[in-house]
């Protein structure tokens, strides 16, 4: 029961509504070029899970970020984001965005409010 509290308590923090994002993301990461899956993505940052187990807080990424075709838009969209590594734990991490384009929030500002 408690923890179920400490859940809905977990959620209602959120800064930003969340989506799931069924494509994968490349990363790079000491020079090195990674792939994962997204769990969720926000505008404010995403869930990477999978290959993340050498992932650190603190940890800077240089995202790149497919969305899918949304509304008019019959393309993909791809994001080039900057994001620091906030949480890590049991194959997951959590990932805040740094000073995002304005242009790239909008896309995921759109893309979440159309996927939820």
């Amino acid at each position: 029961m408690a923890v179920e509290r400490a859940r809905r308590a977990s959620r209602n923090r959120r800064q930003h509504h969340r989506a799931r994002l069924e494509k994968g993301v490349q990363y790079y990461r000491n020079q090195r070029l990674h792939t994962a899956s997204v769990a969720n993505i926000s505008e404010g940052g995403l869930c990477l899970q999978g290959s993340t187990g050498s992932l650190m807080v603190g940890d800077v990424l240089k995202l790149f970020v497919t969305l899918p075709p949304q509304g008019v838009r019959r393309r993909d969209r791809l994001c080039l984001l900057q994001g620091q590594v906030v949480w890590t734990r049991n194959n997951r991490a959590g990932v805040r965005f740094i000073d995002p384009p304005l242009e790239n929030t909008l896309e995921l500002r759109t893309y979440v409010k159309l996927a939820a």
